[in-house]
């Protein structure tokens, strides 16, 4: 009886791991698929501020890498700087 409580405990526990597997599996495959993706794709906080930006993007505003862009706002990548403050404003 001992032994049987002993795995019955055990099982949230190894469920809770698998879940984890799990969603590290999909956050993998959704990382790869964005910085691998031909379209420039750069992701802003609600501050505005650049957070990430895949190669494409990069490619895009002539950035070496994503350190030159992290941190920005990202009114600095519109055609019209005024026009996007207006609209983070």
């Amino acid at each position: 009886t001992g032994q049987l409580l002993l795995a019955l405990s055990s099982i949230p526990m190894l469920l809770a791991i698998l879940l984890c597997a799990q969603y590290r599996r999909q956050r993998s495959i959704q990382e790869t698929a964005l910085a691998s993706s031909i379209s420039g794709i750069a992701i802003a906080g609600l501050d505005g501020r650049m957070q990430y930006a895949n190669a494409s993007f990069m490619r895009m505003v002539g950035a070496r890498n994503a350190k030159e862009l992290v941190g920005r706002h990202s009114h600095d990548f519109f055609a019209d700087p005024d026009k996007a403050r207006d609209i983070f404003e």
